[in-house]
């Protein structure tokens, strides 16, 4: 019976060890900006939806603090609303439409964190520009 619970204490030991991840090279980030960065001809109703690698602590997503979309020229934030796109991935829908041949720049701060107490540890920048309008 000793030999048995040994061999499970091992196997065990080998199973957990081998299965998590390695903490030391983890953080947490920003795996994908809808639309990416650098894009063009983004249409004016577009929302923009940014993915995280870990699940979010929503009281951290504060649009004007953590969160902020800015009209890249003036430097003036666009009003939105900020929700729950999902565990992981927050969703700002402008208030009104964008304005065309514009370019936006989205802003992520330190202030965000995961559900784990993971600070976002940089802030984050991506840029778009939408449509053209005809003339």
């Amino acid at each position: 019976m000793k030999i048995r619970h040994i061999i499970f204490l091992v196997f065990f030991a080998f199973i957990t060890s081998s299965c998590g991840t390695d903490s030391s090279s983890w953080e947490f980030g920003i795996t994908s900006v809808d639309p990416p960065d650098g894009a063009t001809n983004v249409p004016l109703n577009q929302a923009i939806t940014v993915t995280f690698n870990s699940n979010l602590n929503w009281d951290t997503i504060v649009l004007g603090a953590g969160f902020n979309v800015l009209n890249t020229a003036t430097g003036v934030p666009v009003s939105g609303i900020l929700t729950e796109a999902s565990a992981n991935a927050i969703l700002f829908t402008p208030d009104d439409d964008l304005e065309g041949d514009t370019q936006y720049t989205i802003i992520i701060t330190a202030v965000v964190e995961d559900v784990f107490g993971n600070v976002f540890g940089e802030r984050y920048t991506s840029t778009f520009t939408t449509v053209v309008l005809p003339s």
